[in-house]
């Protein structure tokens, strides 16, 4: 029986290595034919495989490239928000009329807000003042962006609406968010007495002191938002992954008004590594909510005698 295709391959494969066996000496010495495939010619697509072998190497090489200008790109972000906090802190250490408890306020302190980033704009050199109207009945002084930079944060009438015009606007947004949490990092600094200096090693701030030990376990950390410091027999874990906005956050606790941590810690590092102070930054925050509310609707209602029925199902 000649068997049928499917099974044809096999046969001759078994056969040729037969026909290889040799005898050497009392040891039979064999060697193995590898089954070559026949393809049809109909099958090929022979530049697929190299099109996409070489596609995958061109994008692993692309990817390595993008990767190293964003730890480019996070290195300086750790070290323009280290200039921008101490600059804030020279500044509000040395004029007594900078206060940057302000920094903590929302909406019903936005022009106390305002008033401190013209300060701060002023001493920090990104803002400057401007006098308009001059020779007229109506010549004032006003703050505005110094003109070094405003180019750089305003857009014109022509760019308004346009990608050149919406790239602006977020530089500024990013700018200010980042003057704002400085801000609130100097203040922490200067209340609780922190010790900081810019550690040029690591790119970023070193902060020690009393309450620095409280927050995060140890007498210093580096504000790089990682949490495993040391190495072999001293390594330690620290309670909290030490950054700029951790700090914001609990200075933010003290003056009633709760930080958004963000992403900025990688989003629940604190509740797995210490649960109870992150039980008592989510009752912080919730009483300071309920606080606000001067009577309940229906779903807030709702959601008050759910948390309710939670705590009395573990008291």
């Amino acid at each position: 029986m000649k068997g049928s295709k499917a099974t044809r391959p096999i046969r001759e494969f078994v056969m040729a290595k037969k026909a290889k066996k040799a005898k050497a000496g009392d040891s039979e010495v064999s060697e193995s034919v590898a089954l070559v495939p026949k393809i049809k010619a109909t099958a090929l697509s022979k530049d697929v495989g190299p099109l996409v072998i070489r596609g995958l190497a061109e994008a692993h090489s692309a990817e390595a490239q993008a990767q190293a200008v964003l730890d480019t790109v996070e290195a300086k972000r750790y070290d323009l928000l280290s200039k921008l906090t101490m600059g804030i802190f020279k500044a509000a250490k040395a004029d007594k009329s900078i206060d940057l408890s302000t920094s903590f306020l929302g909406k019903e302190g936005a022009q106390q807000s305002a008033y401190l980033n013209d300060q701060l704009g002023i001493a920090l050199g990104f803002k400057e003042v401007q006098t308009i109207n001059v020779g007229t009945p109506q010549e004032a002084k006003r703050v505005a962006w110094a003109k070094g930079v405003a180019e750089l944060v305003l857009s014109t009438k022509e760019e308004k609406d346009t990608p050149e015009g919406k790239r602006k606007a977020t530089i500024r947004s990013n700018f200010l968010h980042s003057l704002k949490k400085c801000a609130q990092v100097a203040c922490s600094m200067l209340e609780d007495k922190v010790n900081g200096k810019y550690d040029e090693k690591a790119g970023t701030l070193l902060l020690s002191g009393p309450s620095i030990k409280a927050q995060f376990g140890q007498p210093s950390v580096l504000l790089n938002e990682k949490q495993t410091i040391g190495e072999g027999d001293k390594k330690v874990k620290l309670t909290e992954k030490p950054s700029f906005t951790a700090i914001a956050a609990k200075a933010g606790e003290k003056h009633g008004k709760p930080v958004h941590r963000g992403t900025n810690t990688r989003g629940n590092s604190r509740a797995l590594a210490n649960p109870t102070a992150a039980m008592d930054d989510i009752a912080k925050s919730f009483i300071s909510f309920v606080n606000k509310i001067d009577k309940p609707n229906e779903k807030q209602t709702a959601i008050l005698q759910s948390v309710r029925d939670a705590i009395d199902a573990k008291l």
